[in-house]
């Protein structure tokens, strides 16, 4: 114990405790959280070390720190079975214990919550993710304060972001401290390790070459993961280059480095067109741009707040008509909006994936965890694909104008449009076979 960890302890708490308490979603009730009183225990130990340093010497009093942690225990474990303290959610638990996300479909549904793999990784951190471990060597190695703080910072901001990929974020700036460090210190070796050779004559085992080789070498990986692809470099890393990417809104939301018009085009139709108090029923991924872009109200959004809407909207449109109808009445829906996705070629072309045709067998997931009775295996076959039921009794599948035909040898889907009576279609964004989007808005009727 040193009082310095006490006095940055408490600055850096007190400051962050001041934030989140005047953030709106926490505001006062957040110090009732675990998250933020496993924090105020912290300062309490540390505040007992530096008590019993300032007391007159006693043996009893060098051991209260101990007789706090041990009495805190007990008052936490207390309090947690008499529900006093408000445990974080699954959702975040599930950063630490990422197994548990696979209890919760409305969670992992979201692409930005899936576990990151070592290509997703290193994209995002690039060539800095190897010096990070040079950085941690060389920081426990000489066990300063402020080495083993940073050192347990960077490690468990790389675990989080291993668990949760929007996380990724999160762990550049540990990633960057600690990689220029290990940085730092490669080039101080190589310097030490050069500077004698210029001032005496003397036997080396090492030719001057490799210390002048090496640095060279991680001088020209950076460099190259640091150049963007203009600079005629085909395969980058450059953070230019993954910034370079339009706004998910614009390309449609199919990862493409163009503007694909289609969404646009719907939310622009729909704040012009459809009356002031209408309610649009989609999934929950569009439903913030119906409502800001659009302008108009949309059941659930990207919030997922409410998973028993969610669920509700899940089960409709794996339904059959009629009870699909009397759901998003009873939802209070006027309009049903679906998103398909579909690359045109050949005698129809093939679905794509990034849209509803690829996102419904979250609706069934979800709409079985509310505790609807939906057989996943009679929607889903085991290649992968959609089974015949899907498109012949559900309500989504009937919607999505492109259907499977075998032709040639091989699967189409070719465009067949709705003929189901209590959805009318309203607007497409484009004409069939012309974009590799397409946003459907149909009318509900009785």
């Amino acid at each position: 114990y040193r009082r310095e960890l006490l006095v940055a302890f408490t600055t850096t708490f007190s400051t962050y405790t001041l934030i989140a308490v005047m953030v709106p979603k926490l505001g006062p009730g957040y110090l009732k959280e675990i998250t933020i009183l496993s924090g105020f225990a912290a300062f309490a130990i540390l505040l007992t070390f530096e008590i019993s340093r300032i007391l007159p010497e006693n043996r009893h009093l060098r051991r209260l720190p101990y007789y706090v942690v041990l009495a805190g225990a007990v008052s936490v474990f207390g309090i947690l079975s008499l529900g006093m303290i408000g445990l974080p959610g699954l959702k975040f638990l599930s950063v630490v214990l990422p197994w548990l996300r696979y209890e919760l479909p409305i969670v992992i549904s979201v692409a930005e919550n899936q576990l990151s793999t070592w290509g997703i990784m290193f994209r995002d951190l690039s060539f800095q993710i190897l010096l990070l471990v040079i950085g941690l060597y060389y920081a426990f190695r000489r066990r300063r304060d402020e080495d083993i703080i940073l050192g347990a910072f960077a490690v468990l901001c790389v675990y989080f972001s291993s668990t949760m990929v929007r996380l990724s974020t999160l762990a550049a700036p540990a990633v960057a401290i600690l990689a220029g460090f290990g940085l730092s210190e490669l080039v101080i070796g190589f310097a030490k390790s050069i500077k004698p050779t210029l001032t005496r004559t003397r036997t080396r085992t090492i030719g001057m070459e490799y210390y002048l080789l090496t640095p060279l070498l991680i001088a020209s990986i950076l460099i190259f993961s640091m150049t963007p692809a203009a600079y005629g470099i085909r395969y980058t890393l450059s953070g230019i280059d993954a910034a370079y990417n339009p706004q998910t809104v614009v390309s449609s939301s199919i990862g493409v480095r163009s503007e694909v018009p289609s969404w646009l085009k719907a939310l622009n139709w729909m704040r012009e067109n459809l009356p002031a108090d209408a309610v649009v029923a989609c999934w929950w991924d569009y439903g913030y741009w119906v409502t800001i872009l659009g302008n108009k109200t949309s059941i659930v959004d990207n919030a997922t707040l409410n998973s028993t809407q969610i669920g509700e909207i899940g089960y409709a449109f794996m339904s059959d008509e009629e009870t699909a109808y009397k759901i998003f009445r009873r939802l209070g829906a006027t309009h049903v909006l679906i998103f398909v996705t579909h690359w045109p070629y050949g005698q129809g072309g093939r679905l794509l994936g990034y849209g509803d045709e690829g996102k419904w067998i979250w609706m069934l997931r979800i709409a079985v965890q509310e505790g609807h009775k939906l057989n996943e295996s009679e929607y889903l076959s085991p290649q992968g694909t959609p089974t015949d039921k899907f498109w012949s009794e559900t309500t989504l599948g009937q919607l999505i104008p492109f259907k499977p035909t075998r032709g040639g040898g091989q699967m189409n889907h070719v465009y067949q449009p709705s003929q189901l009576k209590h959805f009318r279609l309203v607007y497409e964004s484009d004409p069939p076979y012309t974009s590799l989007a397409y946003v459907y808005i149909y009318e509900i009727v009785d």
